[in-house]
């Protein structure tokens, strides 16, 4: 019933009519500005100004983290207790009663600053204490108490009324006199030790306790300002290491930065060199089977070669004997051109002594003919001579059978001398022929000679050749032995190599996680670093 009554008082509608007034102002500085950072100073000093004699204002976002705080000492505090959550997450003005982690109890006033399109909220608290009187009616009350037990043992007493009134009243002076005294005394000292506590609490560590004297009151502020000094070396000192943490904070979290990319990069270079030298192993393992199998493809060359030396050896032996053969062939030609030339003289001769033949053959046929007239004659001329010519027809008889005979005989002979001439002279020109056949054939022969020299030439140079070649190949068998070994020792340093990167490789990689861990170690001890510095920065020394 209480609380509620605290709720609905005056003072807590007012404060929460204060905390909304200060939250549209604060609401105008944040939508100037592009960033709540570059308007965090701009606000705080805002918060300072409007804060007067409540207890705090303190700006959360939706977690209930207090990014600006009247009281620099909790700034950056996480107020997540129930009355913490719903002041950081209204929407609308909320007055609850908060029981303070300290022991005080106060009314929080809490609104709504702004939300922003990203989701991002501020909630605007304000406390103010709700003091139940005490001071005045004890300060007072212990300067009249002993003015009343006074009027009350007078009247015990019996004192009389004049004196007993008198007394009274000079006692209640006396008493209310000594009472204003000590009040305005006592109240004095207190408000010097609220606003050196305030100002302290606001981090402004110039202020001192204006003290004097030798009392216990003077004593006080002596030990507020013991604590103010203290309290200000203290920070002076932080704000030095702070500067300093900083600046050597930033620098090593560059350097560990640049290092860790800088053994990003040589692990990446580690990781593609290394992977390059497995390829350039896979390359020589490639390379030495090509130069196994280009062995075993040279020596079937060699074979092929020795076996070509010796084909090139018979075909260079069987050129010159085919080279020999036909030279012979050419002289058996010229001899049968000579032969067949004087067989077409001879037959020449032939045709003519044929022909002549012939001539006479019709000579001796053209004189049957004649003879055989005659007897035909004869034998009319005997007929006409009767018995007287009888023999004489006989003989003509006989004579015109033979001249028939032989103009018979004469023909046949003619006829076969004329077959005789026309074989002759066929003969001849199939004789003519084949000269000009063996002319051509010893062309061609010649021809056929000159092609088998150059091909024995050409053969002999090619054996020559192959032997070179066959030289040639033993020497590159040599050579491919040589690089096999060669190969081999690349490969085992090769091999080497890739198992001493992959090492690398491994420890670089450990390296680099160490330095990122480092580098992030780093940027941790800047952040903190920079975290200190704003800490020490709410505070004016």
């Amino acid at each position: 019933m209480l609380m509620e009554k605290l709720l609905r008082s005056r003072s807590a509608r007012s404060g929460l009519a204060k905390v909304q007034h200060v939250a549209k102002k604060m609401e105008h500085i944040l939508q100037k500005s592009d960033s709540f950072e570059h308007c965090a100073e701009e606000i705080r000093r805002m918060m300072d100004e409007e804060l007067n004699d409540d207890e705090y204002f303190v700006l959360v976002d939706e977690k209930g983290l207090g990014l600006l705080h009247t009281n620099r000492l909790r700034e950056g505090t996480l107020f997540n207790d129930k009355v913490g959550e719903k002041a950081a997450t209204t929407d609308v003005p909320l007055l609850q009663l908060y029981e303070r982690n300290t022991g005080e109890v106060l009314i929080d006033a809490s609104c709504l600053v702004i939300k922003l399109e990203s989701g991002q909220r501020y909630n605007l608290r304000m406390g103010r204490l709700m003091h139940r009187p005490f001071l005045t009616p004890a300060v007072f009350g212990l300067g009249i108490f002993p003015s009343l037990i006074g009027a009350v043992a007078g009247l015990i007493m019996g004192a009389s009324a004049p004196g007993f009134y008198l007394s009274v009243a000079l006692s209640l002076l006396i008493g209310i006199g000594g009472a204003t005294v000590f009040y305005y005394q006592l109240q004095s000292r207190l408000k010097d030790w609220y606003r050196v506590t305030r100002s302290i609490s606001a981090g402004n560590l110039t202020v001192a306790a204006s003290s004097h004297g030798r009392n216990q009151f003077a004593q006080m502020g002596y030990e507020l300002n013991k604590i103010v000094i203290g309290t200000r070396d203290i920070i002076r000192e932080l704000a030095a290491s702070a500067e300093v943490t900083q600046e050597v904070s930033g620098h090593q979290a560059n350097e560990s930065r640049q290092l860790a990319e800088t053994f990003e990069q040589m692990s990446g270079m580690m990781q593609t060199f290394r992977e390059g030298t497995e390829g350039q192993l896979a390359s020589l393992e490639e390379l030495r089977a090509m130069m196994s199998q280009m062995m075993s493809e040279v020596r079937r060359m060699q074979e092929h070669m020795d076996s070509a030396r010796r084909l090139s050896a018979q075909v260079t032996e069987i050129s010159r004997r085919g080279a020999a053969a036909v030279e012979d062939s050419e002289y058996q030609m010229k001899q049968i051109e000579s032969a067949v030339e004087k067989s077409v003289y001879t037959i020449s001769q032939v045709s003519k002594s044929t022909e002549e033949i012939t001539n006479k053959v019709s000579a001796i046929t053209h004189i049957a003919r004649q003879t055989n007239m005659l007897a035909l004659n004869a034998s009319i001329e005997a007929a006409r001579a009767g018995e007287s010519g009888k023999g004489f027809v006989v003989v003509a008889g006989e004579v015109r059978k033979l001249a028939e005979s032989t103009s018979a005989f004469a023909e046949d002979i003619l006829q076969t001398l004329e077959n005789t001439r026309n074989q002759a002279t066929q003969a001849a020109e199939k004789a003519i022929m084949s000269v000009g056949a063996i002319e051509k054939g010893m062309q061609v022969g010649q021809i056929a000679g000159e092609a088998i020299q150059e091909m024995s030439g050409a053969a002999e140079r090619t054996r020559h050749q192959v032997a070179s070649n066959y030289e040639l190949a033993n020497q590159v068998i040599t050579d491919i032995v040589e690089i096999e070994k060669i190969i081999e020792g690349l490969t085992d340093i090769a091999e080497q190599f890739s198992s001493s990167m992959a090492r690398g490789a491994v420890a670089m990689d450990e390296k680099v996680v160490g330095i990122q861990q480092l580098a992030e170690d780093a940027e941790l001890l800047s952040a903190q670093s920079q975290s200190l510095h704003k800490v020490v920065k709410r505070f004016a020394i």
